[in-house]
C-alpha cells in the first residue's frame, strides 16, 4: 500500500475537494480523512454547550428556596435572635 498525505481545509459550505492526487484513472483507493484536534475539541465543546442550553428548560429553580431562607434570616436578625 503507498500512502500519500495532504493538508487542506473545507469550503465555506463544508466541502471537501481533492485536486491533482497522484493517481491513475479509474484506479481504486481508500481515503482515510483525520480532523485536526482542536476542530474536535471546538466540536466537542459545541455538543456540550446545546446539550446544556437543552437542559435549562429541565432544571427547577431553587430560587424560591433560597429567597424563603434568606428572608427567614433576615427576620431572625431583624428581631435580635
Amino acid at each position: 500500500m503507498i500512502a500519500y498525505k495532504i493538508n487542506t481545509e473545507t469550503d465555506e459550505k463544508g466541502n471537501l475537494l481533492l485536486l491533482n492526487l497522484p493517481f491513475d484513472k479509474k484506479q481504486k483507493v481508500e481515503v482515510i480523512i483525520l480532523m485536526k484536534e482542536a476542530q474536535q475539541e471546538k466540536i466537542a465543546l459545541q455538543n456540550r454547550l446545546e446539550l446544556l442550553k437543552a437542559s435549562f428548560g429541565t432544571i427547577e429553580s431553587m430560587a424560591n428556596i433560597v429567597d424563603s431562607s434568606l428572608s427567614r434570616v433576615n427576620l431572625y436578625e431583624n428581631d435580635g435572635r
